[in-house]
Protein backbone atom coordinates (compact mmCIF):
# COMPACT_ATOMS: atom_id res chain seq x y z
CA UNK A 1 0.00 0.00 0.00
CA UNK A 2 1.44 3.51 -0.87
CA UNK A 3 1.78 5.45 2.07
CA UNK A 4 3.70 8.78 0.84
CA UNK A 5 5.09 10.57 -1.65
CA UNK A 6 8.33 12.69 -1.97
CA UNK A 7 7.64 15.98 -3.13
CA UNK A 8 9.91 18.84 -3.50
CA UNK A 9 12.15 17.93 -1.13
CA UNK A 10 9.60 16.80 1.30
CA UNK A 11 7.38 13.54 2.34
CA UNK A 12 3.88 13.69 1.67
CA UNK A 13 1.16 11.48 3.29
CA UNK A 14 -0.48 9.89 0.39
CA UNK A 15 -4.23 9.33 -0.19
CA UNK A 16 -5.56 6.22 0.99
CA UNK A 17 -6.60 3.75 -1.76
CA UNK A 18 -10.62 3.07 -1.78
CA UNK A 19 -11.30 0.33 0.85
CA UNK A 20 -13.72 -1.89 -0.75
CA UNK A 21 -15.34 -2.56 -4.18
CA UNK A 22 -17.29 0.37 -5.13
CA UNK A 23 -16.43 2.58 -2.32
CA UNK A 24 -14.35 5.56 -2.60
CA UNK A 25 -12.07 7.11 -0.07
CA UNK A 26 -13.49 10.86 1.24
CA UNK A 27 -12.36 13.77 -0.95
CA UNK A 28 -10.61 16.19 -0.61
CA UNK A 29 -8.36 15.27 2.31
CA UNK A 30 -7.48 17.30 4.96
CA UNK A 31 -4.69 19.57 4.83
CA UNK A 32 -1.18 18.63 5.75
CA UNK A 33 1.28 21.24 7.03
CA UNK A 34 4.40 19.81 5.85
CA UNK A 35 6.77 23.06 6.79
CA UNK A 36 6.84 26.26 8.34
CA UNK A 37 9.78 28.70 8.41
CA UNK A 38 10.31 32.47 9.58
CA UNK A 39 10.50 35.06 6.78
CA UNK A 40 10.91 38.22 5.72
CA UNK A 41 8.35 39.91 3.59
CA UNK A 42 7.99 43.13 2.06
CA UNK A 43 4.50 45.61 2.81
CA UNK A 44 3.75 48.06 0.39
CA UNK A 45 1.44 50.57 1.47
CA UNK A 46 -2.00 50.68 0.16
CA UNK A 47 -2.05 52.73 -3.34
CA UNK A 48 1.07 53.30 -3.27
CA UNK A 49 1.13 52.95 -6.80
CA UNK A 50 -1.80 55.38 -7.14
CA UNK A 51 0.14 57.73 -4.85
CA UNK A 52 3.33 57.52 -6.69
CA UNK A 53 0.95 58.52 -10.02
CA UNK A 54 0.03 61.40 -8.49
CA UNK A 55 2.86 62.74 -6.76
CA UNK A 56 5.93 61.36 -8.42
CA UNK A 57 7.08 60.06 -5.29
CA UNK A 58 7.54 56.06 -4.51
CA UNK A 59 6.33 55.23 -1.59
CA UNK A 60 8.48 53.13 1.11
CA UNK A 61 8.45 49.55 1.51
CA UNK A 62 8.93 48.35 4.86
CA UNK A 63 10.47 44.76 6.29
CA UNK A 64 8.17 42.82 8.15
CA UNK A 65 8.53 39.09 10.42
CA UNK A 66 6.54 36.97 9.57
CA UNK A 67 5.83 32.97 8.33
CA UNK A 68 6.08 30.88 5.34
CA UNK A 69 3.95 27.81 5.52
CA UNK A 70 3.85 24.84 2.66
CA UNK A 71 0.72 22.85 3.21
CA UNK A 72 -1.33 20.23 0.69
CA UNK A 73 -4.07 18.26 -0.31
CA UNK A 74 -5.40 15.75 -2.26
CA UNK A 75 -8.72 15.51 -4.48
CA UNK A 76 -9.90 13.37 -6.53
CA UNK A 77 -10.49 14.03 -10.10
CA UNK A 78 -11.98 10.58 -11.73
CA UNK A 79 -13.92 7.39 -9.73
CA UNK A 80 -15.05 4.85 -11.35
CA UNK A 81 -16.26 1.19 -10.51
CA UNK A 82 -14.73 -1.43 -13.30
CA UNK A 83 -17.05 -4.62 -13.14
CA UNK A 84 -17.17 -7.35 -16.03
CA UNK A 85 -15.44 -4.67 -18.53
CA UNK A 86 -12.47 -2.73 -18.29
CA UNK A 87 -13.34 0.99 -18.14
CA UNK A 88 -11.19 3.65 -20.00
CA UNK A 89 -11.97 7.49 -19.58
CA UNK A 90 -10.46 10.33 -20.56
CA UNK A 91 -9.82 12.79 -18.42
CA UNK A 92 -9.44 16.94 -18.17
CA UNK A 93 -7.78 18.90 -15.29
CA UNK A 94 -5.58 21.95 -14.46
CA UNK A 95 -2.37 21.91 -13.47
CA UNK A 96 0.49 24.61 -12.74
CA UNK A 97 -0.08 27.71 -10.79
CA UNK A 98 -4.25 28.15 -10.59
CA UNK A 99 -4.41 31.01 -8.31
CA UNK A 100 -5.71 34.16 -9.56
CA UNK A 101 -2.93 36.44 -12.03
CA UNK A 102 -3.58 38.97 -9.53
CA UNK A 103 -3.26 37.08 -6.23
CA UNK A 104 0.06 35.53 -7.65
CA UNK A 105 1.16 38.88 -8.34
CA UNK A 106 0.29 40.49 -4.91
CA UNK A 107 2.31 37.28 -3.31
CA UNK A 108 5.14 37.55 -5.62
CA UNK A 109 5.42 41.16 -4.40
CA UNK A 110 5.09 40.13 -0.68
CA UNK A 111 8.31 37.93 -1.37
CA UNK A 112 10.33 40.67 -2.85
CA UNK A 113 9.61 39.61 -6.74
CA UNK A 114 8.63 42.51 -9.00
CA UNK A 115 8.78 40.71 -12.48
CA UNK A 116 8.76 36.87 -13.85
CA UNK A 117 6.58 36.20 -11.14
CA UNK A 118 6.14 32.48 -11.32
CA UNK A 119 9.83 31.72 -11.97
CA UNK A 120 10.51 34.81 -9.13
CA UNK A 121 8.29 33.18 -6.75
CA UNK A 122 9.76 29.91 -6.93
CA UNK A 123 13.38 30.71 -6.67
CA UNK A 124 12.20 32.44 -3.59
CA UNK A 125 10.59 30.09 -2.03
CA UNK A 126 13.00 27.37 -2.56
CA UNK A 127 16.06 29.78 -1.20
CA UNK A 128 13.44 30.73 2.02
CA UNK A 129 12.32 26.91 2.73
CA UNK A 130 16.10 25.60 2.06
CA UNK A 131 17.15 27.64 5.27
CA UNK A 132 15.40 25.03 7.45
CA UNK A 133 16.33 21.93 5.18
CA UNK A 134 17.06 20.84 0.96
CA UNK A 135 13.46 21.97 -0.59
CA UNK A 136 13.56 23.39 -4.61
CA UNK A 137 10.28 24.54 -5.38
CA UNK A 138 8.84 24.18 -9.28
CA UNK A 139 6.30 25.78 -10.53
CA UNK A 140 4.46 26.61 -13.91
CA UNK A 141 2.02 28.32 -15.42
CA UNK A 142 -1.70 27.08 -15.56
CA UNK A 143 -2.88 24.50 -18.35
CA UNK A 144 -5.17 22.20 -18.95
CA UNK A 145 -4.27 18.55 -19.40
CA UNK A 146 -6.08 15.61 -20.62
CA UNK A 147 -4.89 11.54 -19.48
CA UNK A 148 -6.20 8.64 -20.08
CA UNK A 149 -7.19 6.25 -16.71
CA UNK A 150 -7.58 2.77 -17.30
CA UNK A 151 -9.74 0.65 -14.76
CA UNK A 152 -9.43 -3.17 -15.38
CA UNK A 153 -12.21 -5.75 -14.52
CA UNK A 154 -13.12 -5.89 -10.88
CA UNK A 155 -11.39 -3.10 -9.39
CA UNK A 156 -12.27 0.38 -8.27
CA UNK A 157 -10.46 3.12 -9.37
CA UNK A 158 -9.73 6.81 -7.32
CA UNK A 159 -7.58 8.66 -9.04
CA UNK A 160 -5.78 11.91 -6.88
CA UNK A 161 -4.21 15.14 -7.91
CA UNK A 162 -1.85 16.85 -5.24
CA UNK A 163 -2.84 20.02 -4.36
CA UNK A 164 0.17 22.72 -2.65
CA UNK A 165 -0.09 25.53 -1.05
CA UNK A 166 2.40 28.25 -0.01
CA UNK A 167 0.78 31.05 2.71
CA UNK A 168 2.69 34.07 3.43
CA UNK A 169 1.11 35.51 6.54
CA UNK A 170 2.43 38.58 8.76
CA UNK A 171 0.98 41.33 11.18
CA UNK A 172 1.47 45.53 10.45
CA UNK A 173 0.05 47.89 12.00
CA UNK A 174 -2.82 45.87 13.92
CA UNK A 175 -3.71 43.89 10.39
CA UNK A 176 -3.09 40.24 9.65
CA UNK A 177 -2.30 40.31 5.73
CA UNK A 178 -2.72 36.29 4.32
CA UNK A 179 -1.26 35.09 1.14
CA UNK A 180 -2.01 32.08 -0.76
CA UNK A 181 -0.53 30.80 -3.91
CA UNK A 182 -1.33 27.53 -5.32
CA UNK A 183 -0.34 24.96 -7.49
CA UNK A 184 -2.27 21.86 -8.59
CA UNK A 185 -0.09 19.04 -9.52
CA UNK A 186 0.80 16.97 -13.21
CA UNK A 187 1.36 13.30 -14.31
CA UNK A 188 5.31 14.86 -14.87
CA UNK A 189 5.88 15.87 -11.86
CA UNK A 190 4.48 12.84 -10.25
CA UNK A 191 1.46 14.30 -8.16
CA UNK A 192 -1.30 12.28 -9.78
CA UNK A 193 -1.78 9.32 -8.23
CA UNK A 194 -3.82 6.56 -9.51
CA UNK A 195 -5.51 4.28 -6.28
CA UNK A 196 -7.42 0.61 -6.90
CA UNK A 197 -9.41 -1.72 -5.09
CA UNK A 198 -8.35 -4.50 -4.49
CA UNK A 199 -4.43 -2.88 -5.06
CA UNK A 200 -3.62 -3.48 -8.82
CA UNK A 201 -2.06 -1.64 -11.07
CA UNK A 202 -4.50 1.31 -12.72
CA UNK A 203 -2.91 2.96 -15.82
CA UNK A 204 -2.45 6.64 -16.45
Amino acid sequence: MLSSIAYQGYTITAPEAPSEAGSFTPHPTPLQVVTQVDNTFVWTPPHAADIEAVTGEAQPNELVEGTLTFQCYWDSIFNVVAQDTQVQQSVTYTTGVTTSDSDTKTFGLALGVEADIIPGVAASLSATFSKAETHTVTLSESRSVTQSFTALPGTTLQVWQLHAQYIAEYEHGGETYRYVLEACGSVENGVILALTYPEATATA
